[in-house]
């Protein structure tokens, strides 16, 4: 099949009942997609694909990246050192998944397969170096399959309840369901989370790495370069700065600098690879616009702080889709009342929030509300209505990626 055909292949996929890794052990072995080896493998509520990203750049040799979602293109998810790989070979990878998918009783899902078509562009590319990251969750997540050197758990927070668990701490044991026997795991987690944790790597005789334990983060400053930073460790002050903007990424910054220094990699080393990382939708600043995929609660608390550091005091214009299964109302709480104007719009998504319903509860915060449905028509609304002011277009990934596309391709959207 050819691209066009294999996004619509991959478009009519279904999403299952029930997630099982020997679902996908069966479709990786009738696909001929091992899962890959020297593996790094992200997780967490925040920050997982923007560490997931700044590692891939500071590995030598050829490296595979996997990440989700994709803002305009499903080619995004899958990087051979960075570049997105071309339509003939994903259309390749997908033909060879989609004759696989034809022998199975139970028919996979769409991330299922997509990560097969990762494993399988990675096994042909010969790459030295794989960074998986998780979908979701951790424990029952496509990506589990294989097995990481190093487990990075960013954060925990609440996310998917019906699916993770009601609670934080149960979240926490998905998510370190990714920790596989005598690997390294780096964690900016602490309380509960931090003991579940803990429990699961006893149990593997993993090692563990925490922020605020075996290393602390200083000096951070926020500009619009980037982010700089120190990492304190017991071999003293070490420097950096990523070009990713806000303080969280400096977290971020740090635990992908720590995973890496694990793998054997010297400081230079880790400090270029952070100064040329770049993660599309994140506190991104194109043309005088900011996107940020800010897709949950947590998301949305960091991006105002993150803003409070990089303008302080300014007031904003404000575009704000989100999808109906998170915790919107308390995201509209966290945002809506730094905005002059807010604008309340909607991805073209069957999952995302009607944009009167966020023009509605907004009202209770901002003075000024409109909604305009369509993403791109908001994004000029604001831009008219701004009178100088910051703009920024955040809340769900699927509306950065409508922000940042002339023209997205609406069957690519999952």
């Amino acid at each position: 099949m050819n691209y066009a055909a294999a996004v619509r292949w991959l478009g009519k996929l279904p999403t299952p009942r029930q997630w099982n890794l020997e679902r996908m052990r069966r479709l990786c072995a009738f696909a001929d997609a091992a899962p890959p080896k020297n593996v790094v493998h992200v997780t967490g509520t925040n920050g997982k694909g923007s560490v997931a990203a700044m590692i891939a750049a500071s590995l030598p040799g050829k490296v595979g990246l996997y990440t989700s979602p994709h803002l305009v293109t499903v080619r995004e998810r899958v990087r051979i050192n960075g570049n997105l790989v071309d339509e003939k070979t994903f259309a390749a990878a997908v033909s060879a998944v989609a004759d696989a998918v034809k022998k199975m009783r139970e028919t996979p899902s769409y991330f299922e397969v997509l990560t097969a078509v990762a494993f399988r562009v990675f096994q042909e590319e010969k790459t030295d170096w794989a960074v998986l990251e998780v979908g979701l969750g951790g424990r029952l997540d496509a990506t589990n399959v294989a097995d990481g050197r190093v487990a990075v758990i960013t954060n925990v927070g609440l996310e998917h309840t019906e699916l993770l668990g009601k609670i934080v701490h149960e979240i926490a044991k998905e998510k370190a369901g990714i920790i596989k026997k005598g690997c390294v795991v780096v964690t900016s987690c602490d309380g509960r989370p931090l003991r579940e944790i803990d429990t699961k790597a006893r149990r593997e005789h993993a090692r563990i790495i925490a922020l605020g334990k075996q290393f602390e983060i200083a000096n951070v400053k926020v500009r619009e370069d980037g982010t700089s930073f120190e990492i304190l460790t017991r071999g003293g002050r070490i420097p950096l700065k990523t070009r990713l903007i806000g303080s969280f990424q400096a977290r971020n910054a740090a635990l992908a600098a720590v995973a890496l220094r694990e793998l054997g990699f010297d400081w230079h080393v880790i400090r270029e690879g952070l100064s040329k990382a770049r993660w599309e939708g994140r506190m991104d600043l194109r043309d005088g616009i900011l996107l940020d995929g800010c897709h949950n609660y947590d998301g949305a608390v960091a991006m105002r702080e993150a803003l409070a550091e990089l303008w302080p005091g300014a007031r904003y214009t404000m575009v704000f889709g989100v999808m109906k299964d998170k915790n919107w109302r308390a995201m509209i709480a966290m945002l809506a009342p730094i905005a002059d104007v807010f604008v309340a719009t909607q991805p073209k998504l069957e999952r995302s929030l009607d944009a009167k319903l966020i023009a509605k509860e907004a009202k209770n915060y901002c003075g000024d509300v409109f909604a305009v449905r369509d993403v791109r028509a908001a994004v000029e609304f604001a831009k008219k209505k701004s009178k100088g002011k910051k703009i920024v277009a955040c809340g769900s990934l699927y509306l950065v990626g409508e922000a940042l596309s002339a023209r997205v391709e609406l069957e690519e959207k999952r």
